[in-house]
């Protein structure tokens, strides 16, 4: 009896080690990364990146474990790890970075930390020359290029304004060696622009507006809504007389306004760009052409760009019988940079988008050059005569064939997107608002008594309306946001966008002609009517056509421009003058 009570009391207050319990069980191992770490988080495209892991069993036995490193959610390297009972150990993975960029790495789904890849070769140093700019101007940035590698690579170097790209160079940088160079960014419009070169941010770039080409922009639309108004009252600032004389357009960037010369007659061979300050009329440089400049300058690249006509047209029976070149100069001084030969005159203006320049030659080719060099990207024939300026909106060039053909291009290879027949001879530059195109002429010469006006699809060249006119249309138009201005016979008109209703005429010229194209501001119309004998320069209210101001002037005729308050055109024969 006793015997017995002893034993259970044993039984009861004996404690017995886990290990005599559950011998003979299976223990399953408890095996874990206690933690991950990378060896170093910076590297070049091509190094390895060791992992360290220290692995830690828990359990009352060794077991086996599968250790496996993860980049950005990808296993890339693995393996199998014993541990024995309640110990840990370290073992090493390792993985070569090919990619640029910042990567994350994990073990087991334990976070190792990111590793930011740098690319062999890269930008060393890149910097803005200027933070502000005019348009027209090129923006000049510097950059310096390192190759860490032992062995030659080739580099892209990529800049970028607001995220879009706008030049790309290709290079090879010795080993272990740095090499310089020089970008450019010719803004297509004015504002502010991030300005990047791969991934290093170089700052904010400010680009003030400019009365750029012919017809203010690309589209020739003649409008500008951010200029500053002359006064309600402007008077004479300034004249420069010109020599040979001008019916070219004036174009002005920052205190600079610059006209083309060359005799609009046809009687001299002699032709030049010349440059003046904005405030007092005072010449900055005056440089000769090749022969007479009868279209406007453009401003692209740092670049004034003109067409000429090699010869005077008296000496021939027809403008086709002369040749021409396409000729850039510095916005700075007018030292000649580029300069281009082409078969036939050069009538029209350029037109410039950002650094390519559009230009149409009177044998009918349609030309595409760089602004900065003068390079060609393309060339094109259209079988018209192209007398006039060509209009670029949407990546689409848009060219006016006095055969009467209006036809859409690509702007990046010349491709023919749509044609589309005006019925008759072309006889007014393009002009392109939102998605419609507007182009002016008739059938038989310039001289008969009504023209055309039509208004067509910029997407596919259908037609939307067309208006008679009781008037020959001259120049070009200009735009707003419902209106549409043409100098029409020997008076400026205001029309509807939407259907070409006339709605108002202003007072007719009381002798010669209306001519070039009107220039839009804030709510008003700049134009200049009459030729020889009594020209006038008139401010029109774009809603009702009232005359807001009216001042006489030599001759008038010749298509405006309006910068920074002041009211630029080319009077009489071969004066500049600038109302303020």
């Amino acid at each position: 009896m006793n015997g017995r009570l002893t034993r259970r009391r044993l039984l009861r207050t004996t404690t017995v080690p886990a290990t005599i319990l559950l011998a003979g069980c299976s223990e399953i191992g408890a095996v874990t990364v206690h933690n991950a770490s990378v060896e170093r988080s910076d590297v070049y495209a091509g190094d390895e990146v060791a992992v360290e892991v220290v692995v830690k069993n828990t359990g009352i036995s060794s077991d086996d474990a599968r250790v496996s490193v993860s980049v950005n959610g990808t296993v890339v390297d693995e393996t199998m790890v014993r541990v024995g009972a309640r110990g840990r150990k370290t073992v090493t993975l390792t993985h070569r970075f090919d990619e640029p960029g910042t990567h994350s790495l994990a073990v087991n789904g334990v976070t190792a930390g990111t590793v930011t890849v740098e690319p062999v070769v890269s930008v060393a140093t890149a910097s803005l020359c200027e933070s502000t700019a005019n348009l027209g101007e090129a923006v000049q940035i510097d950059a310096t290029v390192r190759n860490r590698g032992e062995t030659r690579e080739n580099a892209s170097l990529v800049l970028r304004a607001d995220g879009s790209s706008v030049e790309r160079k290709e290079m090879t940088v010795p080993a272990d060696a740095e090499t310089d160079l020089t970008l450019r960014f010719c803004p297509a419009a004015a504002g502010t622009y991030d300005v990047t070169v791969n991934d290093t941010a170089l700052g904010t770039l400010t680009v003030a507006d400019a009365w750029q080409q012919f017809g203010y922009d690309s589209a020739n639309t003649g409008h500008d809504d951010g200029a500053t108004m002359p006064s309600e009252r402007p008077s004479r600032e300034w004249s420069a007389w010109l020599g040979e004389g001008s019916r070219s357009s004036p174009v002005a960037s920052g205190d600079t306004v610059f006209v083309g010369v060359g005799n609009p007659y046809g009687a001299s061979d002699v032709g030049a760009v010349a440059a003046f300050r904005c405030h007092d009329g005072k010449a900055r440089w005056r440089t000769e052409t090749e022969g007479p400049v009868f279209g406007s300058p453009a401003l692209a690249g740092g670049r004034v760009i003109v067409g000429t006509t090699d010869g005077a047209l008296r000496d021939v029976e027809s403008y086709r019988d002369l040749g021409g070149h396409i000729s850039a100069y510095s916005m700075d001084d007018g030292t000649s940079v580029w300069s281009r030969s082409v078969e036939s005159p050069v009538l029209g203006s350029p037109t410039v988008d950002g650094d390519g320049v559009y230009v149409t030659v009177t044998d009918g080719t349609v030309l595409a050059l760089d602004a900065v060099d003068g390079h060609q990207r393309w060339h094109r024939s259209v079988a018209e005569p192209g007398y006039l300026t060509p209009a670029v909106a949407d990546d689409t060039l848009f060219v006016g064939g006095s055969g009467g053909t209006l036809r859409a291009l690509d702007a990046a290879d010349g491709s023919e997107r749509w044609q589309h027949d005006a019925g008759g001879m072309i006889w007014n530059s393009p002009t392109v608002a939102d998605d419609t195109v507007y182009v002016g002429g008739g059938s038989g010469s310039i001289e008969s008594s009504g023209s055309t006006l039509r208004a067509v699809s910029v997407a596919d060249g259908t037609g939307r309306w067309k208006r008679k006119l009781d008037g020959v249309m001259s120049g070009s138009f200009a735009v707003d946001d419902d209106g549409l201005y043409a100098s029409v016979g020997i008076s400026v008109w205001g029309i509807d966008r939407e259907d070409g209703r006339v709605r108002w005429r202003g007072p007719d010229a009381r002798a010669g002609a209306s001519g070039g194209s009107p220039a839009v501001v804030d709510g008003t119309v700049y134009a200049g009517v009459g030729r020889v004998n009594g020209g006038l320069i008139f401010a029109f209210d774009t809603e009702s056509g009232d005359v807001e101001w009216q001042r006489e002037v030599d001759a008038g005729g010749n298509s405006p421009a309006v910068h920074d308050g002041t009211v630029y055109a080319t009077v009489g024969f071969g004066n500049l003058l600038a109302l303020r």
